[in-house]
């Protein structure tokens, strides 16, 4: 049984450095809602209607998610994610020609 929750705060850090994350995304999936932690990497938001989850996610970062009951005030700890794939760049110029073609 979840109980119903008007608020939620935490804090989203590095998990190496324990520095803050500013602008780590904090979203509702339910209500597609959702908000950016500040310079200190906090946040506090109202817990829509519903909802049971809350994702955790930045750039570079693996994206968590935790159950409304589990977060009150909470440090969560963002480990790094360097998994990247190769992009490889191609263009065709006709002989001649100023720009790339395709």
């Amino acid at each position: 049984v979840c109980l119903a929750q008007s608020s939620i705060r935490g804090k989203v850090v590095d998990a190496d450095t324990q520095l803050p994350l500013e602008g780590a995304a904090i979203f509702f999936p339910l209500s597609r809602t959702g908000a950016a932690t500040n310079a200190q990497g906090e946040f506090d938001l109202p817990v829509p209607p519903g909802e049971q989850q809350i994702r955790v996610s930045f750039v570079g970062y693996a994206t968590q998610t935790f159950g409304i009951d589990e977060v009150k005030n909470l440090t969560i700890s963002l480990l790094p994610q360097t998994n990247l794939e190769e992009l490889v760049i191609q263009a065709i110029r006709n002989e001649g020609a100023p720009i790339a073609q395709t």
